[in-house]
């Protein structure tokens, strides 16, 4: 870490303070602090999970600007469906392990419906981040489309619960992140 640290220094202090900040979020905050002890751990897991791409916009730009803000809260916002998803899957791992996630301590309606608000959310992060970096109409509208899905599969599953659909969704959750920010790329190339 601190080879990392410093080498990110020497690259850009900005880009240094964004990652000495998702190091302190990841490491201190969420994994020693919080994730044995609150199911708001996921929060800050989230939070140092967006520094990375807002780090990179940083190290590209020279300064954290609205963009890569969207950008890291597209990730914060994916990392219900990610991991919210899981800890319904193997709630009784975790429960035994004695790990506060989210639908062990408030139950998995809330969980679900935590997933769908932050699908809700991440549909706008991302479609206003490809706005902003102007990508073709095409790319924009598939954006669109694939986060409408995540919310269906989202909503569907508060309405009609089942294991199947939770595992769906857990899958198809990364399958969009790394889609999204597939079309973000292409579409500001094109």
């Amino acid at each position: 870490v601190a080879l990392g640290l410093w080498t990110a220094l020497w690259m850009s202090t900005v880009f240094a303070v964004v990652i000495a900040a998702g190091v302190l979020l990841d490491l201190v905050v969420y994994t020693l602090w919080l994730k044995r002890r609150s199911p708001w751990s996921i929060v800050f897991g989230g939070l140092s999970g967006g520094m990375p791409i807002l780090a990179g916009r940083a190290l590209g730009t020279g300064r954290v600007d609205g963009l890569g803000v969207l950008l890291a809260l597209s990730v914060l916002t994916w990392i219900p469906a990610h991991i919210m998803t899981l800890a319904m899957r193997y709630a009784d791992d975790y429960r035994r392990a004695g790990v506060p996630t989210w639908p062990n301590v408030h139950g998995f309606d809330s969980a679900r419906r935590f997933v769908a608000v932050a699908n809700g959310l991440r549909i706008g992060a991302l479609v206003w981040a490809g706005w902003l970096l102007r990508i073709c109409p095409f790319s924009l509208g598939l954006l669109g489309l694939s986060g409408i899905v995540m919310l269906g599969l989202s909503i569907r599953s508060i309405w009609r619960p089942s294991s199947r659909l939770n595992n769906a969704l857990f899958r198809f959750a990364s399958v969009h992140m790394l889609g999204s920010m597939v079309l973000l790329t292409l579409g500001a190339l094109a």
